[in-house]
């Protein structure tokens, strides 16, 4: 089954730096099949090295989305990542809380801008969802990841942002340098929390794209020694 569903605008809610096109939503497929957005080889590949993939697959618990923004600024697209990841992670958290232990969401970004361009928004989602279970992986498409295990998780066709249900023992090993998410993780939990009222100033309900020139600073500020 594939479905289409409305993308975050781009560029909306940047007061500080317009939007290079008209703002109007755009549409992204959603499916549970990788071939129908050209990314079968890639989900084999990783399915392959990944402890987790292929089970999640086999249980109908992975969807995939692909998202292919049009031309825009760096912070516009950069707003349209951390969005578009905010919405699969609550996603994540509904498919967990109804019993799906192995729900993942897996975003194909298609942009004209460097792979770079995903890195804070990234980095933002991996701190804030950590304290709610979820795991977020960024991979780019100029190189391979290793895993604990010492298998290499192929360098993907575009940009991906993989979010999942967290294995706390074992990610919280992954979460070495951020020892505060690494503490979230391991103790896998999800307490109902508003994840974005951790950034301050903040309100409660925050729509993503208006609330990144706000995420933005307050990831930069936290002083991560992530390399992302």
């Amino acid at each position: 089954m594939t479905e289409e569903i409305e993308a975050p605008p781009v560029g909306a809610g940047q007061a500080s730096e317009p939007a290079q096109h008209p703002r109007h939503p755009r549409r992204a497929h959603r499916t549970r099949d990788p071939a129908a957005l050209g990314l079968h080889e890639y989900a084999q590949a990783v399915a392959e090295v990944c402890p987790y993939m292929l089970p999640s697959q086999r249980g109908g618990q992975t969807w995939w989305t692909r998202l292919r923004p049009p031309a825009a600024s760096h912070r516009a697209i950069e707003s349209l990542v951390f969005a578009s990841g905010v919405t699969a992670a609550e996603r994540v958290r509904a498919r967990r809380a109804a019993g799906d232990t192995l729900a993942c969401e897996v975003l194909a970004i298609d942009t004209a801008q460097p792979s770079t361009v995903v890195n804070l928004p990234h980095l933002a989602l991996k701190h804030l969802y950590a304290t709610v279970g979820i795991t977020v992986g960024c991979f780019a498409p100029d190189r391979q990841h290793e895993l604990t295990s010492g298998k290499l998780i192929p360098a993907a066709p575009t940009v991906v942002l993989a979010l999942r249900t967290a294995v706390p023992r074992r990610d919280a090993q992954l979460l070495g340098h951020m020892p505060s998410s690494a503490l979230h993780i391991a103790r896998g939990s999800d307490d109902g929390r508003e994840v974005l009222s951790a950034v301050p100033s903040l309100a409660a309900g925050a729509d993503p794209i208006s609330a990144w020139r706000k995420v933005r600073p307050w990831i930069r500020a936290q002083r991560c020694d992530e390399e992302v």
